[in-house]
């Protein structure tokens, strides 16, 4: 039984003082916690990729985590350890205001926990959002069974649960009456941030089956070789009685600075509602994995995260 480990973080801050922050706060937070633990951790230049301690380095072990297996097409792990999310799109927040989110950390990028709950405490200190004026406290941490890991001044890493995703996947799929006892299912999926995927040398500009159907065991591919588990690179499945009906498509883009660039950059996606007709039973569950780990390209600032809204039995 293959097993890709993961933890999610449910995160609640207050902030201290009122402020104007970003709509799409992932990034923010992505960038903000690198830059404090560049600053904490970094003794060369901040250039991670190129470090010659980036082997032993906490920073690339979190934010360039390598994979056990890498593939002839992939250079590197990326940010395949990590993803944020947050729906939250306010721009502005007063003091006293709270704000939720959700960080997800995968394989061995779970033991760095306690170094980047130290990074978002200074984050807090230093602020984020418009002239760093989004300075904020943390008010809780919660598992995803709701254990407390911070809160009310104390923190229990202990408290940290560990989960497989592909079983988690599995209990997804049986909440909702599936037990992969017909052959091919009906899927309703609703994208709730950007998907962006690059696909036949184009960036996708409407749904299309085949394309999330790839990206989606491509995800699961890809955390299976950071876990060092042998696993099927291409989807190997009749997918010729598979076809996609759009219920609702729009363009998604974001904005966000980039600190490699050094200025802002548009992030292309979309977004909607889609149905699937007669997916073949056995890859639900791979379709529920990447309901919780997100797909396409920028998952780690919280892009590709849909959720499957109903599935039942196909009628042919």
């Amino acid at each position: 039984m293959s097993c890709i480990r993961y933890s999610k973080f449910n995160i609640t801050i207050q902030f201290t003082r009122n402020a104007a922050i970003p709509a799409f706060k992932c990034s923010t937070l992505r960038g903000g916690l690198g830059d404090v633990l560049l600053a904490e951790h970094c003794i060369a230049d901040g250039n991670c990729r190129n470090c010659s301690f980036r082997e032993s380095c906490v920073v690339p072990g979190i934010y360039y985590h390598s994979l056990k297996i890498v593939p002839p097409s992939v250079n590197d792990g990326g940010s395949l350890g990590y993803t944020f999310e947050c729906l939250d799109r306010r721009t502005y927040v007063n003091a006293g205001d709270q704000l939720e989110f959700s960080l997800l950390l995968y394989g061995d990028v779970i033991v760095y926990f306690s170094v980047i709950l130290d990074a978002l405490y200074r984050l807090g200190m230093a602020g984020i959002g418009q002239r760093k004026q989004g300075k904020f406290q943390i008010v809780q941490i919660y598992t995803q069974d709701r254990s407390l890991i911070f809160g009310n001044g104390t923190v229990n890493p202990r408290a940290v649960t560990v989960q497989d995703l592909m079983q988690d996947a599995d209990r997804m799929r049986n909440k909702c009456g599936i037990q992969e006892a017909a052959d091919s299912y009906d899927v309703r999926i609703r994208f709730l941030t950007p998907w962006t995927q690059k696909w036949r040398n184009d960036f996708l500009e409407n749904f299309q089956m085949e394309a999330f159907l790839t990206s989606v065991h491509r995800r699961v591919y890809l955390l299976h070789c950071m876990e060092g588990i042998d696993f099927p690179e291409i989807l190997d499945m009749d997918l010729s009685d598979v076809s996609l009906d759009t219920l609702e498509i729009h363009r998604a883009d974001e904005s966000r600075y980039s600190n490699t660039h050094e200025s802002k950059i548009r992030l292309h996606g979309i977004e909607g509602e889609f149905v699937l007709h007669h997916v073949p039973g056995k890859l639900l569950s791979y379709i529920f994995a990447g309901a919780i780990a997100h797909i396409g390209k920028n998952t780690s600032i919280g892009f590709g995260q849909y959720e499957v809204i109903a599935v039942t039995e196909s009628r042919i």
